[in-house]
């Protein structure tokens, strides 16, 4: 039977957490994957540490290295050369696997042939509880963020031809684009499980603390994907927020192209967001 999936971690001088990324896979009761490993331009002895895990042979490693370039640019090269039908996107280097989760993946892909993709859980070791996402079964990624306050934590499985889609856009001087800006892409219907993928140690609290700083450093991706929101998302509530939102990297990054109604509504707005942004990007 041929193998189905890649696993695929971006890392950047993350050696020591790496290890424990490798020794979680490493574990699995069900080893019929690939280790797909994009190292983002370490130079900490990361490469020595993955050339000395390929050499014990207990999984199958992939690895490639680049110019750092931001996680987003490791997802573009990674979908470019995966060679299996699925990816798990993304076993980050601050994240492990329980054991049996790429036995639960591949026998999900193996009842359901063709299927798109699989959403399943991410439990955070800060204690939070997980949410119920067997709900929303069946619907794509786009229809539950456009019209829900979803805020889950997940471990996805998409398939490769569909991932190829949806590469993100690479802006000279940025390193940083939300993954968000992909899935609200995606509108082909996914399967939903409540079944644990990965375990976090880097959950969505741990990005809000730097999220500013992230913001007035990568102000164009933020515009791109905050317009973008805006246009497509269901949710009036959410709607209005991604247009504030992006007129205030509108101004941020210097943007000139020409507005729609609303957001010329809404720039007084934007421009207080601006505002506060640099504020807290000075504390």
């Amino acid at each position: 039977m041929n193998t189905v999936l890649t696993v695929f971690t971006p890392t950047y001088n993350r050696k020591e957490k790496l290890g424990n990324v490798y020794a979680s896979l490493a574990d699995q009761s069900d080893k019929d994957f690939v280790w797909m490993i994009v190292d983002d331009g370490s130079d900490d002895g990361t490469r020595d540490a993955v050339q000395g895990w390929i050499a014990e042979n207990r999984i199958r490693i992939t690895y490639y290295t680049k110019e750092n370039g931001g996680k987003h640019t490791a997802y573009n090269l990674a979908v470019d050369n995966c060679a299996t039908d699925y990816m798990f996107v993304a076993l980050d280097s601050d994240d492990f696997m329980p054991r049996d989760a790429v036995s639960e993946i591949n026998g999900l892909l193996r009842s359901n042939p063709g299927c798109c993709g699989i959403v399943g859980l991410a439990v955070c070791d800060n204690g939070r509880k997980p949410d119920d996402i067997e709900k929303f079964n069946m619907r794509s990624m786009y229809d539950v963020l456009s019209t829900y306050d979803f805020s889950a934590e997940t471990g996805l499985v998409i398939r490769t031809e569909y991932l190829k889609k949806f590469k993100y856009p690479v802006i000279e001087g940025e390193k940083f684009f939300t993954e968000a800006y992909t899935y609200y892409q995606m509108t082909e219907p996914f399967i939903w499980t409540n079944k644990v993928f990965r375990t976090s140690t880097y959950c969505s609290d741990g990005l809000t603390k730097n999220i500013y700083r992230l913001y007035a450093a990568n102000p164009k991706s933020f515009y791109m994907y905050q317009k973008m929101r805006s246009e497509i998302t269901v949710n009036f509530k959410k709607k209005l927020k991604s247009v504030i939102s992006a007129d205030a990297f509108y101004i941020m990054s210097g943007q000139s192209e020409k507005k729609s109604a609303l957001a010329r509504l809404f720039m007084p707005l934007g421009f207080l967001y601006y505002k506060y942004i640099m504020h807290k990007n000075r504390t």
